[in-house]
């Protein structure tokens, strides 16, 4: 992998004079990473032993050394790692940053630069594994233009191993306005035919959660919804499996509105939910609006994928038009 360089960053070959800045990003480590990648209770892998792994991988590696442009100070790494369960061959995106230069864009600036380079090389897609709970390197791969797969790592104690997949702007696969292509589910935008189907969804999911709805009122209100200037009306299988509605908040255009995000009872369980929010997201980033936000009932089930997807409650409990549980609105940054 040849030196990239950055505004900021320089990524060049690892030599085992990084070796101390990795072992320091080693005692780093969330706890909830495996345990097979901190130190363990003896401290090792040590400084000589990460230099060694170093010097036997030699110039096999396409994990680059992220250093200062202007220091010349290693501060972490970006590339590529090859064999990856479930991926197989294709290339798969790895970063990591000591945790003192967080929140500086780094990251993103030094992926970016790998993925130009494997645009040239005409990779089709790049692929990035990520924990469920690592809401920051997540919000990196959404910016990068990464998106949910479908697909997860085999079932692990330390969490859900989420596959996200970025694919190269020349690929047919990449028409991101219009279609959204994962592994096992397709999302498209909707179409004037699509809403008497997706109202119906609406109520059907209404009514496996609640036992019981009145219909006609619940299908009025969104027949409504789909008359007003919507920012992204997406569709999820063929035939139809799940839809979400986000509009937009006010006339300062930085928060997106989730309004509806429903999914076929008897394809619950499969992402589709969460493939469907990660569209949303995108939608309102290409909009170039700042959170995103939602209304839920108190007693919603759906209120742990929000949490878990990095909504946070924004307001206190407030009644319901239509009676029930009462709302609680939450938000998401981009």
């Amino acid at each position: 992998m040849p030196q990239l360089q950055t505004r900021r960053l320089t990524l060049r070959r690892q030599t085992v004079a990084d070796a101390p800045v990795f072992h320091r990003m080693w005692t780093e480590r969330d706890e909830r990473v495996p345990s097979h990648r901190r130190l363990d209770d003896e401290g090792h892998p040590d400084v000589q032993e990460i230099a060694a792994h170093i010097a036997a991988a030699g110039e096999e590696s396409w994990l680059q050394t992220a250093q200062c442009a202007s220091t010349g100070e290693a501060i972490g790494y970006c590339g590529l790692v090859f064999g990856g369960a479930v991926v197989g061959d294709e290339p798969e995106l790895a970063f990591e940053f000591l945790r003192a230069v967080h929140n500086n864009g780094l990251a993103t600036e030094a992926a970016e630069a790998v993925l130009r380079w494997t645009d040239e090389l005409g990779h089709p897609r790049v692929w990035a594994g990520v924990w469920e709970w690592n809401l920051a390197s997540r919000r990196v791969l959404e910016k990068l233009g990464f998106e949910e797969s479908g697909e997860e790592r085999p079932p692990s104690a330390y969490g859900r191993n989420l596959l996200m997949v970025r694919r190269s702007p020349d690929s047919p696969l990449s028409a991101m306005g219009e279609r959204r292509t994962t592994m096992t589910h397709t999302v498209r935008a909707g179409v004037a035919a699509d809403v008497g189907p997706c109202v119906d969804l609406w109520v059907e999911a209404l009514r496996h959660r609640d036992g019981q709805v009145d219909a006609a009122p619940v299908a009025e209100r969104t027949r409504a919804l789909f008359k007003t200037p919507l920012l992204r009306f997406a569709i999820a299988g063929e035939p139809l499996d799940g839809f979400a509605v986000s509009t937009t908040k006010g006339k300062t255009g930085q928060t997106a509105v989730l309004e509806r995000l429903a999914v076929r009872p008897s394809a619950a369980g499969r992402g589709i939910g969460r493939i469907l929010l990660h569209d949303a997201f995108s939608a309102a980033r290409e909009g170039g609006y700042q959170r995103v936000e939602l209304a839920v009932r108190t007693g919603n089930p759906a209120v742990r994928l929000y949490v878990r997807e990095g909504f946070r409650a924004v307001s206190t409990p407030i009644p319901h038009p239509l009676g029930g549980e009462p709302m609680v609105t939450y938000s998401r940054d981009l």
